[in-house]
């Protein structure tokens, strides 16, 4: 069986693997092989395929990351591979993002991938607006959690993605009060990250490395995940592009109608409005690329998540 995961939202993504891993050691109690992009070589993939264990008959390969990551592998080499893989092995493509659907890789994975002509896992997109609320007000139904519309909308666009949407409802989950408005919002879950965030990005803007660096380890320190910090970083950032590039097309206007323009809320807008002027929108946009790279770093790499953090603000600072 062949199993294909990918897409930008690898909150759910990894979500699937974990239950596909767990299924397997429940109900198959087999082998598991992981294969990073950097490790796979079509000569051992074929040994791994054809090597059977004396006591366990099933096997699970995950091949992580091949597609975006790893050398380009000659479609010669592993089709046949895939095609005649032993029905006791299952095996399963992870890329934690979006993949070339134009390589011959991709398009022979979705037609293996595929049950009856219809593919089991469809690409995991990020959720739109719409599909961001409806997620939130299920995840916080699971929890005996209702929430005020005005706090859904706030939240719902307050989030990059779902990691930090997670994070922020672990924390909603703990009230003693059952309806979430918008002031738990305000007070529980953005105002003390955004002011960091805001004193963070005023730091890179103006060079202060001492102090980007204690900033972000006084974060860690509170028991901030790394990728939802840095989510909150990418998110600010990105905020300063819109707002950036609103200003080159609109000119000086009111920072309320900068906040219709850009779709984002005026207290948001209000307090990121003074950082506009520490950054170019092109220096914004290699910050941003900076970001990505640490995000895919921080999901593969065997550094530490300080370490990869404080490289990032070195790497800004620098630019």
């Amino acid at each position: 069986m062949i199993i294909f995961l990918h897409g930008q939202d690898n909150f759910r993504s990894l979500r699937e693997l974990a239950k596909i891993k767990k299924t397997f050691i429940q109900k198959k109690a087999g082998d598991i092989i992981t294969i990073d992009n950097d490790d796979f070589k079509p000569g051992e993939f074929k040994n791994h395929l054809q090597t059977q264990s004396l006591f366990k008959l099933s096997k699970l390969i995950i091949i992580k990351n091949l597609l975006t990551e790893g050398e380009k592998i000659e479609l010669a080499k592993i089709s046949p591979l895939l095609q005649s893989a032993p029905s006791d092995t299952s095996i399963v493509f992870y890329e934690r993002d979006q993949v070339d659907k134009r390589s011959g890789l991709f398009k022979l994975l979705t037609k293996l991938s595929a049950l009856s002509g219809k593919l089991y896992y469809p690409e995991f997109k990020l959720f739109n607006s719409v599909e961001m609320r409806r997620w939130i007000i299920n995840q916080l139904k699971k929890t005996d959690k209702i929430i005020e519309p005005d706090a859904l909308n706030y939240l719902a666009d307050a989030c990059a993605d779902l990691w930090q949407a997670n994070n922020e409802i672990g924390k909603l989950a703990v009230l003693p009060h059952r309806q979430i408005i918008l002031d738990d919002i305000a007070a529980l879950v953005l105002t003390k990250i955004d002011d960091n965030i805001f004193h963070l990005t005023d730091a890179l803007g103006q060079k202060k490395t001492g102090q980007a660096l204690k900033l972000l380890s006084d974060q860690l320190s509170a028991g901030a995940e790394p990728l939802y910090l840095l989510s909150m970083i990418a998110r600010q950032i990105k905020i300063l592009i819109k707002l950036k590039s609103a200003q080159d097309r609109l000119g000086a206007v009111p920072a309320g109608q900068l906040a219709g323009a850009i779709r984002e809320h005026p207290f948001v807008v209000q307090k990121t409005w003074p950082a506009t002027k520490l950054f170019s929108l092109e220096r914004l946009i290699d910050i941003y690329n900076l970001i990505l790279k640490t995000d895919l770093k921080l999901k593969s790499s065997r550094l530490s998540p300080e370490t990869l953090l404080s490289k990032l603000v070195y790497d800004i600072i620098e630019k």
